[in-house]
């Protein structure tokens, strides 16, 4: 089984290159590759993990994976499923802050509040930056990046319960979550050209992201699993 993961994230990264050469060749290489070719396969690296994370755990962080798939189709697909897609995504994000929820032990935002200060500058600048061109889209957005710095502040909020590879992993990865969610509303709004070098930091950085969060709480319930376990 453990082969078996590793063979399944070693197609994961795969993946995640070639669907970034894709963007950064603006479809001249792996055209046909695209962000949905992506998270079909990290549910499967999730649900060979072993030990399975329990319920409370398992449930949401496999609805994180799913909702973000849909929301990879959704804005992947022709015609303006733009709306979808974000509703997919807001799916996604309260599914990932239900998940770093359900592991248990101290949270960093009891014990030092200020650390949720660099989350929430971030978040006003990009909103000063996108809402004066957002026209009726405003309010979709406010409550996305809303929910998508919740998450990523949940993510850093389970440093103190988790191990320190995990809590990189989660670390890391919601802020490329943040990163690359914050380009498509750049883009989306002619603040930052659209072009390939950008689309492929767009996709280069979800799919690290996805990558990292799906590892950093499986990786948590690994060694939870492990201290819990009788030695001899």
């Amino acid at each position: 089984m453990a082969r078996a993961r590793q063979v399944v994230l070693a197609a994961a990264i795969l993946a995640s290159v070639i669907i970034t050469i894709g963007s950064l060749t603006e479809g001249e290489l792996f055209g046909w590759a695209r962000a949905p070719l992506l998270m079909p396969i990290v549910v499967v690296f999730t649900l060979l993990s072993r030990p399975l994370p329990g319920a409370r755990v398992l449930v949401p962080l496999l609805a994180a994976q799913v909702f973000s798939w849909f929301g990879d189709i959704a804005l992947a697909s022709e015609g303006d499923y733009f709306v979808l897609g974000v509703a997919m995504f807001l799916l996604a994000q309260v599914s990932y802050i239900v998940t770093f929820l359900g592991i248990k032990g101290q949270h960093l935002l009891r014990l030092k509040p200020v650390v949720i200060v660099p989350y929430l500058v971030y978040y006003v600048g990009i909103l000063a930056l996108v809402l004066p061109k957002a026209g009726e889209l405003a309010l979709p957005l406010v409550v996305y990046g809303t929910t998508l710095t919740a998450m990523a502040v949940f993510a850093m909020d389970a440093w103190p319960r988790v191990p320190p590879s995990a809590a990189r992993m989660l670390l890391i990865g919601s802020i490329l979550f943040v990163t690359s969610d914050s380009l498509i509303a750049l883009t989306k709004f002619d603040i930052v050209p659209d072009n390939g070098f950008v689309s492929a930091i767009l996709i280069g950085t979800y799919c690290v992201a996805q990558i990292l969060l799906a590892m950093g709480v499986l990786g948590a319930v690994r060694s939870v699993a492990a201290a819990s376990s009788p030695t001899n």
